[in-house]
């Protein structure tokens, strides 16, 4: 896409980062009743940050989005967020966001996330770019909000029971 970048953040960054990860994830805190672990906390993003994990998604000089992501000890990528404002959604800056991950890492096995399991969007999305449901579970126990696991491999022997 034109004018699309994927850069590093820097904590200057981690407050509209914040803001914009709140505008994007408002509607799941209506569903929900809360916004996604640890969104709402400035330290966590700032800690993120610091670590080297969030990108910014910059379209036409604005940004628009955000993604986090860590390489961990497994070669595997978690995906820990990835956000678009509201206002930018549907524009395909996803897909693109995905792709770019995917290069960044280039010597990564897979990668994994989790999404909610009524989000059925982002199911679509994820399934869209190869991405495979492995498991379901509780975050917290005895509690009604579920969570899809889903892993995307690399062409490299089987894996998957993470």
């Amino acid at each position: 896409m034109d004018h699309l970048t994927l850069k590093s953040a820097s904590i200057v960054d981690a407050r509209n980062l914040q803001n914009c990860a709140l505008d994007a994830f408002e509607e799941d805190s209506r569903k929900y009743g809360s916004y996604p672990p640890n969104i709402e906390s400035i330290e966590w993003i700032e800690s993120q940050i610091k670590a080297g994990n969030f990108f910014l998604i910059i379209w036409q000089n604005q940004l628009v989005g955000g993604l986090c992501a860590e390489l961990d000890s497994d070669e595997l990528v978690e995906v820990k967020y990835v956000f678009v404002a509201s206002s930018f959604q549907g524009k395909q800056i996803g897909s693109w966001v995905m792709t770019e991950l995917e290069k960044h890492y280039l010597n990564a096995i897979g990668f994994k996330l989790l999404t909610p399991a009524e989000s059925y969007r982002n199911h679509h999305f994820y399934e869209k770019l190869g991405y495979v449901k492995i498991s379901e579970s509780a975050p917290i126990p005895n509690d009604e909000f579920r969570v899809f696991k889903y892993v995307k491999k690399r062409n490299c022997g089987a894996l998957w029971q993470h």
